[in-house]
């Protein structure tokens, strides 16, 4: 987690924008969710203040390509309101799209961390599925993926690996795997590290939320 001024990985955390309210400066550190497939007027209304650094998507809120396309058309549109001072930073919106069991959207990457981990080419593989999630999540809109994760699974049967989210039990492979896989995971735009915030996730832009959930 890193606030406003800090580093990580190369990337400068911004400070805030001057002129801000507390409401907007609180609010751009917030990543929001809701129910269903329809996003609330409350939080279309909070995009256009100023007031949100960003929104997560899960299963429930994705029917179809298509649909979350549309939603999220729509929060742009909130986003470039002429009364939102942050318009000109893109708002964060993204999911988890790891592959396998994990994923939010249909489509690309198939395997899961663990059946590319175990296949005769990880690197190959993880590449593959790199480049298939960034695609599939550009072409939705969304612009951060919240994946590969770089968990080591130290039980056979743990939380981890009974979901197939950890690409081996060693330590020193998975980190290999989720660097051949991360930069090409990530929509053009974007460059956050694997499963991490997104205070890293954005490029520098006013607006710094500092959790992802």
């Amino acid at each position: 987690m890193f606030t406003s001024g800090q580093t990580a990985a190369g990337v400068t955390v911004p400070s805030t924008k001057p002129g801000l309210s507390l409401a907007q400066m609180a609010g751009q550190r917030v990543i929001y969710s809701y129910t269903g497939l329809t996003p609330p007027a409350s939080l279309l209304s909070s995009i256009r203040n100023g007031e949100v650094g960003g929104v997560i998507f899960f299963s429930q809120n994705i029917s179809s390509q298509a649909q979350i396309a549309s939603v999220i058309a729509e929060l742009d549109q909130a986003d470039a309101s002429p009364q939102n001072p942050l318009r000109s930073s893109p708002l964060l919106l993204m999911t988890d799209q790891e592959g396998g069991l994990v994923r939010r959207l249909p489509g690309a990457p198939a395997l899961s961390e663990k059946q590319i981990g175990e296949s005769a080419d990880p690197a190959a593989q993880a590449t593959a599925a790199g480049t298939g999630a960034g695609q599939n999540l550009a072409g939705a809109g969304l612009n951060v993926n919240l994946a590969p994760v770089l968990d080591v699974y130290r039980t056979p049967g743990n939380f981890d690996d009974q979901f197939q989210r950890s690409y081996s039990m060693n330590p020193k492979r998975s980190p290999t795997w989720a660097r051949t896989s991360s930069p090409r995971s990530k929509p053009p735009g974007s460059r956050p590290p694997p499963s991490i915030s997104p205070a890293w996730a954005r490029p520098p832009a006013p607006r710094t939320p500092t959790s992802a959930r």
